[in-house]
């Protein structure tokens, strides 16, 4: 009788890529592959065979499946079930000591870890950090035990991924460094439609250090006569294996399911797919047919229990008709839970395609009962399943209570993104339950306004202030309560890019605070206000409102309101040149610590890096934001501000020429989070990238930016459009240079030190000859005296202020051809000096020698050339270098040769010497493109033009070049 079977064929390049990559993890490289495959392929069979190979080389396995629920489901449900096997595996008293001090968040998703004494999931306090947290928490358990031995977590059906694993798969791509664990992720390719939301994680993932994708393809007909050869006991003949192949078009999972029903060359083949699944579930016994048609309906696994109860039947026959199914191979045994299961989803979704509306509706309704009655028989969160299964039988009124509940469950184990949908999914239903308020226990501002903070808390700002909007208008609050709602809905709309509307919206609740109102709310509003009009640089304002909070916070001991106003206007005054407000800054981030308060102690990090580099003082903007980053790293906030505290690193190290650092701490920074810091993040690195000639990752880097709303934000605008200017006029778009030119920005109530330096940059864009005869002839003049402006209106104390005025004298001068240009490129040189910004000194002392020699004088001009080269070589600012190399060979300026590098002894840029290393250490494209953080198509280009320029023929040539020269490593 044919059988199924658990060989595995025609995978040997596919099972070599995961042994490669599990070798890699092990020392200690980052390591993630991606396998994708249509449904059937034999993703899970590769992964399984893969995990029993890598336990017998000494590693630990643990593994979990995405649940295909409705919208929301439950959070995390592969994370809970690796969890539940690391339990089984080493004990509770081990798992406790595992968790060590991250016992209390990780218990959020592991009930073992909770307090004997407490049987519900703790209810730590949901914020903006509770996500990052948890992921923190997670990833230290991860390297404590990478820290025994090898590591391989394997999550499969991410298709079905929740929105926060989703999330938790983007930042542990992202964090596995330097451990000895290998992430492998499974997904189905021909469920992820154009819009699905797993698709832009995988491109994330992709981009990473260590990633590889690996796409599972179907068998050729060799591979599939061997797999129909295990499955019947006999080798097919040539015309059967023909057939098969042509109607299973070579996946396994058909192939085997026309094998096992024991199909001949003469016998008639199934016409659809759902006829040739359900070849083996006809074959069972009647008795079965109710087993089979309960455990569809859970859409996962179900207990032996609670099928009986659904089934209505008992004891032995209740065993007879498991035992069929099992024997046919039509339902699987979960060693870990025994919990039965399809062997594979596609049988799922062929039976439950069967039931009749009517069956489906009572089958779900069953089974909601019984899990309502007795929660312990649900396999994973009871909640979740009573949500989906009320809803699914379609009774309003149970869906809208079981999604409540199940949205107070996620909130406990900070899933935002799938609490805010099942708060959502009530809403919808509203209108359609009877009694509504007194199901719910809840009126409908109230759930609007659970909606929006859940909303502002998943990243959805503008959703979060539709419903804010929505709450206050059916809402008929009394004063205080009215004015507290206003504070939050200032405080999405901020989020959300409407900073005017958010000042408004922090005025009304002011005003509409009533004069008896507590002391601790007055301050919470007035913090509110003035830490947005900080942010919008309104200063004198925001240091008023902060004074008048200060003193109420301390009247009352309100310490967590003191904290947050001390580091706001700590920031205030430290911008402005104030000692005193770097010492405030000081005393806010000691109480947030000894609060516990995350959120604001690692914003006293940021706002302090900040304020010293607006102060110049670039190293000591350096060492605090580096510390900030330890501290967020050591208290679970890097998810959340690490992007931002990484650019607070990057920016001053680019200015003073520490560009290896600033290129590092980009890349190790949190760029998946979206908002506001990864949009920061994105642009600087897309800046840096141009500026390093590398225009393919530049692009990739603002694309990214834009997806994170850079471009929309008032605090990283500034710092986006100068990365898009920059790699627009290197990469030679001019009809963008030249709109951004005709459209610069305006100059607004509240002056901005970055869109000085953004405007200098524009006029030195004006300066490239294609931009400029394009431009009105009056446009160089408006933005000089726009800089002019903007100067006299900054702050003194703000140092670099006066180079960035400088730098636009001389790029105006250059521009219209003044006769003063040597002296103001000299000025400028001067200033950058005066600051250590070398980049812009190396950069203005070459337009200095350019102004000399358009002079017809030559003067100094070598020394000017030399001194800029060396500085560009050493930064590897290659489109600069290649500038100066070019205006010294039209001027035949013999530069110094002492050390001119093997890019410039073979032609090469540095980028393309990189690209010849690592062609050298034997390198794919892909693996380049990985090393360099670059895209394939550009690591391509950069290996064409390193063989063009050798003049060898392939890449063994090129590496025994390399080798002769001294270039590998």
């Amino acid at each position: 009788m044919a059988t199924r079977t658990t060989a595995l064929v025609g995978r040997d390049e596919e099972f070599a890529r995961l042994d490669a990559a599990f070798d890699r993890a092990t020392r200690h490289a980052p390591t993630t592959v991606l396998l994708g495959g249509e449904a059937g392929v034999g993703k899970t069979r590769l992964v399984e065979t893969f995990a029993e190979r890598a336990q017998g080389r000494g590693a630990r396995v643990l593994s979990g499946r995405c649940l295909e629920l409705s919208e929301g489901g439950m959070p995390y449900a592969a994370v809970v079930e690796m969890l539940r096997q690391l339990e089984g595996e080493a004990g509770i008293p081990r798992l406790h000591q595992l968790a060590g001090d991250e016992a209390g968040e990780l218990a959020r998703v592991s009930p073992a870890l909770r307090p004997t004494e407490e049987p519900r999931t703790p209810e730590l306090p949901l914020d903006p950090s509770s996500q990052v947290r948890l992921f923190e928490s997670l990833l230290r358990l991860v390297q404590r035990l990478a820290a025994e031995r090898p590591l391989v977590l394997v999550m499969e059906d991410l298709h079905w991924a929740d929105t926060s694993t989703r999330d938790l798969l983007g930042f542990l791509a992202h964090s596995l460094r330097d451990v000895g664990a290998m992430l492998v992720v499974t997904y189905r390719t021909d469920e992820l439609h154009r819009d699905h939301p797993l698709r832009p994680v995988l491109a994330r993932i992709q981009r990473t250090d260590g990633a590889e994708r690996v796409d599972l393809g179907t068998l050729d007909r060799v591979a599939l006569g061997r797999l129909l050869e295990a499955v019947t006991g006999k080798a097919p003949g040539p015309e059967l294996l023909q057939r098969v192949h042509e109607r299973s078009g070579g996946n396994p999972f058909l192939a085997e399911e026309l094998g096992a029903a024991g199909i001949d060359a003469d016998a008639e083949l199934p016409d659809s797919l759902r006829e040739l699944l359900l070849v083996s579930v006809e074959a069972l016994p009647d008795a079965a047919a109710p087993v089979v048609r309960a455990v569809a309906a859970t859409k996962g696994r179900v207990h032996h229990e609670l099928l009986g109860r659904v089934t209505g039947l008992e004891g032995e026959d209740l065993d007879a008709a498991v035992r069929a199914a099992v024997d046919r191979a039509v339902l699987v045994t979960d060693p870990r839970s025994g919990a039965y299961a399809f062997r594979h989803r596609l049988l799922a979704e062929a039976v439950y395609s069967t039931l009749l509306p009517g069956e489906r509706e009572r089958l779900h309704t069953q089974l909601a009962t019984h899990i309502e009655a007795e929660p312990g028989l649900a396999t994973q969160s009871a909640a979740a399943e009573l949500a989906h299964h009320w809803h699914a039988a379609n009774d309003q009124s149970r869906s809208l209570t079981a999604s409540l509940e199940a949205a107070r469950e996620a909130e406990a184990v900070a899933g935002v993104a799938e609490a805010r949908q099942h708060v959502e999914r009530a809403l919808e239903l509203w209108p359609q339950v009877p009694a509504v308020e007194q199901r719910a226990g809840i009126d409908h501002a109230a759930l609007s306004r659970w909606a929006a903070e859940l909303s502002y808390l998943a990243g959805e700002a503008r959703r979060a202030v539709a419903l804010q909007e929505q709450a206050l208008e059916e809402a008929d609050p009394e004063p205080t309560q009215r004015a507290l709602m206003l504070e939050r809905l200032g405080r999405y709309r901020w989020l959300a890019g409407d900073s005017d509307a958010a000042v408004a919206d922090y005025g009304a609740a002011l005003e509409q605070l009533p004069a008896e109102a507590s002391a601790r709310d007055r301050a919470r509003i007035l913090a509110g206000n003035s830490q947005i009009l900080m942010l919008r640089r309104q200063t004198q304002e925001s240091v008023a409102y902060a004074e008048q909070a200060l003193a109420l916070a301390e009247r009352v001991g309100a310490r967590d309101i003191e904290a947050n106003v001390l580091i706001t206007l700590g920031t205030s005054l430290a911008q402005q040149g104030g000692e005193h407000g770097l010492k405030l800054l000081g005393e806010g981030r000691a109480i947030a610590l000894e609060l516990g308060s995350l959120d604001e102690h690692a914003r006293s990090y940021l706002n302090e890096a900040n304020a010293l580099a607006h102060l110049a003082r670039f190293e000591e903007a350096i060492a605090a934001a580096t510390q900030g980053l330890e501290r967020a790293h050591e208290s679970g906030q890097h998810r959340g501000f690490g992007a931002a505290l990484a650019c607070n690193v990057a920016r001053p190290a680019m200015l003073i020429g520490r560009w290896q650092l600033a290129d590092e701490v980009l890349t190790a920074a949190p760029r998946d989070t979206g908002g506001v810091g990864a949009g920061w993040a994105h642009g600087t690195r897309a800046q840096l990238r141009a500026a390093r000639g590398d225009l393919g990752a530049a692009r990739d880097e603002l694309a990214a930016a834009r997806e994170a709303g850079a471009d929309r934000n008032e605090l990283s605008n500034a710092v986006y459009q100068r990365a898009h200017a920059w790699v627009a006029l290197s990469a030679g778009d001019i009809d963008e240079v030249v709109d951004m030119v005709r459209h610069c920005p305006p100059i607004e109530d509240d002056p901005d030190e970055h869109t000085l330096e953004l405007l200098a940059f524009l006029l030195r864009a004006s300066g490239d000859p294609r931009v400029r005869r394009r431009l009105e002839p009056d446009l160089p003049d408006s933005i000089l005296a726009a800089c002019r402006e903007l100067a006299a209106r900054l702050p003194s104390v703000r140092r670099a202020v006066p180079v960035w005025l400088a730098l636009a004298e001389a790029e105006y001068a250059r521009v219209v051809g003044a006769p003063d240009e040597v002296d103001r490129w000299g000025a400028a040189v001067a200033r950058c000096d005066e600051l250590g910004l070398v980049y812009h000194g190396a950069y203005a002392r070459y337009r200095q020698a350019q102004a000399v020699l358009d002079a017809e004088r030559r003067a100094g001009v070598r020394d000017l050339l030399a001194s800029a080269v060396a500085t560009a070589r050493d930064l590897g600012a290659e489109p600069l270098r290649e500038d100066i190399a070019d205006l010294a060979r039209r001027a035949r300026v013999e530069l110094d040769a002492a050390a001119p590098g093997p890019d410039a002894e073979l032609g090469l840029t540095g980028r393309e010497t990189e690209v010849l290393r690592l062609v050298a250490d034997g390198r794919t494209n892909a693996q380049i493109a990985s090393r360099l953080y670059i895209s394939e198509k550009t690591a391509s280009v950069h290996v064409s033009n390193m063989l063009r320029k050798l003049g060898v023929a392939n890449r063994g040539e090129a590496a025994a070049l390399a080798h002769r020269l001294g270039l590998t490593t």
